[in-house]
């Protein structure tokens, strides 16, 4: 079993990092398998690892502030550090759209 819950299709938007089409999240291991994204949440870009945060109605996502980013790591348990930290790496990164 994968751990992971069901996924929630969301109005189509493109990662503000790599321009990859999103329409959909996923939960992750150890979060609500039934939870849908809220403005606020944060997620991360499946194409390219960007840290995203939802915002708005209809929702879409937006780049992660700095500070938001190192909240987030400050926060995660020891064993989601490495997987975070790659999304670290294209944190700030401009890719061409």
């Amino acid at each position: 079993m994968s751990g992971l819950g069901r996924t929630t299709r969301m109005p189509e938007c493109r990662c503000p990092f790599c321009g990859h089409k999103l329409d959909g999240v996923t939960s992750g291991p150890g979060q609500d398998p039934d939870a849908t994204p809220r403005p606020g949440d944060v997620t991360y870009c499946i194409q390219c690892a960007g840290v995203l945060v939802f915002e708005g109605d209809p929702l879409s996502v937006r780049k992660a502030a700095a500070e938001e980013v190192r909240e987030i790591m400050a926060e995660l348990p020891a064993a989601s550090v490495l997987a975070t930290a790659l999304a670290m790496l294209h944190h700030g990164r401009e890719r061409p759209q």
